[in-house]
């Protein structure tokens, strides 16, 4: 006979509120008590955690488990890329409101994780990399939608910079490298220095850093951004800012690309995670 005590629809919409609004002023330093401040920031969580609530709360009655729920991120983050890819105006639209919603199931893995007492680290792993497979495949798919749109191989060219430049983040690099020396030796242990932007690097620098990170990045803002204009291109009449959009996202990697190299390079940021 199976004990397990289930929570009510509005006992769980209730926890949920309160342990997500905690998570975003933790993570983007933005209260959602005070919606007037982010406006987008807030009505977007607001739709993210109604629906997370939802699908806890039809979860909780199942043995899904939430990595598979995190599986499913990532597998909606590769379809939406897909069928924006097709440039097939049905699922364009489908493509678009994954990218729209699929935040939906990353809101609900964590706290079911918890609800459930299966947290791990897989869980946290597959939920970060969830948001780089969706990054690149909306990349990979906006790339080949503007191709198939204006039969240009610069499109093509342009995708395999985004890939390529990704590929080689020097920083990135860096870190693995760091994580397999210490799988290597035991005895091996990091010593953290705290290096800050200001004492290291000119603000001019910085600034441009700032600039190129913040704009037309992965986050929900800028990507639903991106999806209104794919939808009045694709429904509505050529929006050229849309191509533009994707030259910016190409020279933003590249000269992301270039800042890591200059501060491992030059500017001695190996310091900042020091491994003897």
């Amino acid at each position: 006979m199976n004990n397990k005590k289930y929570l009510s629809f509005s006992e769980l919409r209730k926890a949920h509120y309160v342990r997500q609004y905690k998570s975003v002023k933790k993570i983007t330093n933005i209260d959602l008590n005070d919606w007037k401040s982010a406006p987008y920031s807030f009505f977007k969580s607001i739709y993210y955690i109604e629906g997370s609530a939802i699908l806890l709360f039809i979860l909780q009655f199942t043995n899904i488990t939430p990595n598979f729920v995190s599986l499913v991120y990532i597998a909606l983050g590769l379809l939406g890329g897909i069928f924006i890819s097709t440039n097939i105006q049905n699922l364009v639209l489908i493509g678009t409101i994954i990218f729209f919603s699929k935040s939906i199931v990353d809101w609900t893995d964590g706290a079911l994780a918890k609800m459930k007492k299966k947290t791990s680290y897989l869980g946290f792993i597959l939920d970060s990399w969830g948001g780089v497979v969706g990054d690149i495949s909306f990349l990979v798919g906006l790339g080949l939608y503007l191709y198939s749109q204006n039969q240009n191989n610069v499109f093509l060219f342009l995708i395999i910079i985004i890939l390529f430049f990704k590929l080689i983040d020097i920083k990135k690099h860096a870190y693995i490298m760091g994580v397999d020396e210490i799988l290597k030796s035991k005895k091996r242990k990091i010593i953290s220095q705290k290096i800050t932007s200001k004492n290291q690097y000119s603000s001019f620098l910085v600034n441009i850093k700032i600039f190129f990170s913040n704009l037309f990045d992965a986050r929900s803002r800028s990507v639903d951004f991106i999806c209104l204009i794919l939808l009045l291109n694709t429904f509505y009449k050529e929006m050229i800012i849309l191509k533009y959009i994707f030259y910016f996202i190409t020279l933003k990697e590249i000269v992301l690309f270039l800042g890591s190299f200059y501060v491992i390079y030059f500017k001695n940021f190996l310091k900042k995670i020091k491994i003897i």
